[in-house]
């Protein structure tokens, strides 16, 4: 949200929807939709894309929404099914004039 104000731009969440969602335990489900609810709170506008080439399709979204900076969050440990998913070390075909901040979180 700092960023946002600092830079003078737009919020937007990214919702992924992948197949593999089916499999997330209900606790997973719910941290999920609790934190698309606080982005909303913060002001943020939700965007969901479905499939799953999670890299791709971020890729994509930032093409045509014109997006400047990217900031995901990374866990401080390797979560169990998801760890095939590590999605900022496969962002590197994003066009070169896309900043990219990781934010690590536990």
């Amino acid at each position: 949200m700092r960023m946002t104000a600092a830079f003078h731009g737009h919020f937007t969440a990214l919702f992924m929807e992948i197949p593999e969602a089916r499999e997330l335990t209900q606790r997973i489900k719910t941290e999920l939709r609790e934190n698309l609810r606080l982005a909303e709170q913060m002001g943020a506008q939700i965007a969901t894309m479905y499939g799953d080439d999670i890299p791709g399709q971020i890729t994509e979204y930032v093409k045509t929404s014109l997006v400047s900076k990217i900031v995901l969050g990374s866990p401080t440990y390797k979560k169990r099914g998801l760890a095939k998913f590590n999605v900022k070390n496969k962002l590197t075909i994003l066009p070169p004039n896309i900043e990219m901040y990781i934010i690590p979180y536990t």
